[in-house]
């Protein structure tokens, strides 16, 4: 073949390789979704999706000038019989399609979470714009309102919500379960999800602790104490300060946990149910003190050392209490323990059935590192 007729084929065959951008749409030709809240409807669903105004956000251009809260955002309220019928009535009041990529939290009202999300959660995991990495949370109530609040902090409120979210989790108060993880735990037979409840309070979106999950479906919530407890046992969080008696003295001393390690041992029994035992190594400092103790004693930092212990042991029994005879769900997820080191003795078991009913031990080790400026 001749060079030119050679270089010429190369090259077009070379250009039909190339993709260009047949099937580019600009920014400003879409609709971005920045939080999107699912409740129950006696049609079947109603979706609610917040969306930034453009003309009002700080460095936008346009001269319409910057604007918060409500002001910037306009909500799009749908209904239908499925999750795609509503999303279609948004996308008919819109003038631009509705693009999901930006999205960062989904809102849940706890009505739809107690009858069930397993077709949600299949509709979103179904739609490539929805990323993984955002914060599916439940909502006491309408999920709906959650986007009416009008938080003064952000330009936009559903970023407040995401922020606050953020410092929980980073602080370890806060679960960091994220829509990826719940796909996870949904897809493995031995876990459950676990996911951070809200309450609309005075106009602002608070966190009131966590709700259980048995699979799809919420079955109740742990008070915020318990949340601690579970954020400890299931996640190795962290949590909040504790208040902690001064062994016989009236008042409390505050501590704040700073290091946490935890270790999970299921022990199989012949004829029996495991038992499951939780040693939990902590290390924190004494913030305040609200008691007549003097902290030079000699031998006295043993002693707050057994009295922190002891209060988280009893918090952690109490909840493990609660879980297991109340709400009758491993929200803690132990049994992926037995399925992940005892597969053969998984296989024998009911895990839902029984998870009641297993012996469960939970033991601290604390060390106070430091007590404040002044040791007395």
């Amino acid at each position: 073949m001749p060079l030119p007729l050679r270089n010429l084929l190369f090259c077009l065959v070379s250009a039909s390789l190339l993709g260009g951008c047949w099937d580019a749409r600009e920014i400003e030709e879409r609709t971005s979704v920045i939080a999107i809240a699912f409740d129950k409807h006696p049609e079947g669903y109603e979706i609610s999706v917040q969306v930034p105004v453009p003309l009002k956000i700080v460095g936008s251009g346009g001269g319409g000038g910057s604007e918060n809260g409500q002001n910037a955002v306009q909500t799009f309220h749908g209904t239908g019989k499925t999750l795609s019928d509503t999303m279609d009535d948004i996308r008919d009041q819109t003038n631009q399609q509705l693009f999901l990529g930006h999205a960062r939290l989904i809102l849940i009202g706890e009505g739809l979470a107690r009858e069930g999300m397993g077709s949600l959660v299949d509709a979103i995991r179904r739609n490539p714009e929805v990323r993984r990495r955002q914060w599916p949370l439940v909502v006491k109530g309408k999920a709906k309102e959650a986007l009416q609040t009008n938080p003064k902090l952000e330009q936009i409120p559903a970023q407040y919500i995401i922020t606050m979210m953020e410092t929980g989790q980073r602080t370890g108060r806060f679960s960091d379960e994220d829509l990826g993880k719940t796909y996870i735990n949904l897809s493995n037979p031995a876990k459950n999800p676990l996911m951070n409840y809200m309450e609309i309070s005075e106009g602002n979106l608070v966190w009131k602790g966590l709700a259980l999950f048995e699979k799809d479906r919420m079955v109740g919530k742990l008070s915020r104490e318990e949340s601690q407890s579970m954020l400890r046992l299931r996640e190795q969080e962290l949590g909040e300060t504790a208040n902690i008696p001064c062994g016989h003295k009236e008042g409390k001393l505050v501590f704040r946990p700073k290091e946490l390690e935890r270790k999970i041992q299921v022990k199989p029994r012949k004829g029996a149910l495991p038992e499951i035992e939780i040693f939990v190594k902590m290390k924190g400092e004494i913030i305040e003190k609200i008691c007549d103790l003097d902290l030079r004693k000699q031998g006295i930092y043993e002693k707050i050392n057994r009295w922190v212990a002891d209060r988280y042991e009893q918090t952690d029994r109490k909840t493990i209490r609660a879980v297991q005879k109340k709400w009758k769900v491993d929200a803690f997820n132990f049994g992926n323990q037995i399925r992940a080191h005892h597969p053969d003795l998984w296989k024998t078991m009911d895990w839902n059935r029984e998870f009641p009913h297993v012996p469960i031990r939970v033991r601290y080790d604390v060390q106070v590192l430091r007590s404040g400026l002044e040791a007395k």
